[in-house]
């Protein structure tokens, strides 16, 4: 019998603690959101120039859930915005580098070509200076031979 009243008696014990630890919990978290509640509101009295040393009232549950909903809804339109501006410069910058390999592909190209054009003239010249020494007029194209000469003269053959 007295096992009993001792045994419901630490039960009583058990679940008056438990009670108050629930109660403390509650406290301690109305207390934080209270803070936060504080501290958000002088934050916006001093971005909107009015005074912080005013009284500030408590904010009731249901204004709380409002706040907290409406800040997460925020917060996620926030967050894909900033991940909606990284996929869009990244593209972006993926189609720089794009032309810029395809400008650098052209100039390639076009340097070759030019290069091989280079190459015909200088083919053609031979061959024109081929044939003037062929025919005789060797005085008449030979200008490389012309302004080699030491004395500054230019003489034809």
């Amino acid at each position: 019998m007295k096992r009993r009243r001792r045994r419901e008696a630490t039960e009583k014990e058990a679940r008056v603690i438990a009670y108050d630890v629930i109660v403390d919990r509650r406290l301690r978290r109305e207390e934080r959101e209270g803070a936060n509640h504080r501290f958000m509101t002088n934050m916006q009295r001093r971005i909107y120039g009015h005074a912080t040393d005013v009284a500030i009232r408590p904010l009731n549950e249901e204004k709380a859930v409002q706040a907290a909903a409406d800040l997460l809804g925020e917060l996620f339109v926030a967050g894909a915005a900033v991940i909606f501006e990284v996929q869009r410069s990244s593209r972006s910058e993926a189609r720089k580098e794009e032309l810029g390999k395809e400008e650098m592909q052209a100039m390639k190209q076009r340097d070759e070509d030019l290069a091989r054009e280079v190459e015909i003239l200088k083919q053609k010249i031979a061959e024109v200076e081929q044939l003037a020494k062929g025919q005789g007029l060797g005085g008449m194209f030979n200008f490389r031979h012309a302004h080699s000469a030491g004395d500054g003269h230019s003489k034809p053959i």
